[in-house]
C-alpha cells in the first residue's frame, strides 16, 4: 500500500508540471501568432504608404515635365522639347517620356515607353508590378496637349 501511495503522489506533482508546461507553450504561441499579425500589418501600411509617395513623386515630375513642355508644344519646337527631356533622362527613376501633340502624334520622346495593355488612354496613370504610368495633360494658352 505503502507503494500505490507514492505513485499517487508522484502523478499528482507531475500533473501540474505538463499543465504549466502546456500553460506556457500556448501562451508563447499566441505571443508570436499575434507578433506575426502585427509585423505582417505594419508591412502592408508601409508598403501602401511608400507606393503612394511614389506615385505622388512620379506624378510631381510629370507635372514638372508639362510645365517645362509647354512653351516647346506651344511655339512647335520639338527640337527645345527633345533638349528638356535629355535632362530628365539622368534620373534613374524615369525610364522614358514621350510627348504628343493635340493630333495625338509624337512631339518629343526618350527611352521605350511600352504602355501596359491594359492602360486606358483616358486614366490617369496605370501601374503594374515594375512600372509606374502617368498620363499629364500639357496646358498651352488654356488648351490641352
Amino acid at each position: 500500500m505503502e507503494g500505490s501511495s507514492a505513485d499517487t503522489s508522484i502523478a499528482v506533482t507531475e500533473h501540474p508540471q505538463r499543465i504549466h508546461t502546456l500553460l506556457i507553450t500556448t501562451f508563447v504561441a499566441l505571443l508570436v501568432g499575434a507578433m506575426v499579425i502585427a509585423t505582417g500589418a505594419l508591412l502592408a501600411l508601409r508598403v501602401n504608404d511608400m507606393r503612394a509617395r511614389l506615385l505622388e513623386n512620379t506624378n510631381i515630375k510629370a507635372l514638372t515635365i508639362a510645365t517645362q513642355i509647354a512653351p516647346s508644344l506651344e511655339f512647335d519646337e520639338p527640337s527645345a522639347a527633345q533638349t528638356i527631356l535629355e535632362y530628365f533622362s539622368t534620373d534613374p527613376n524615369v525610364r522614358a517620356i514621350t510627348i504628343e501633340n493635340m493630333n495625338g502624334d509624337v512631339f518629343a520622346d526618350f527611352g521605350n515607353l511600352q504602355l501596359p495593355v491594359n492602360f486606358n488612354p483616358e486614366a490617369h496613370f496605370a501601374e503594374d508590378s515594375d512600372w509606374i504610368w502617368v498620363r499629364v495633360p500639357v496646358i498651352v494658352d488654356n488648351t490641352r496637349s
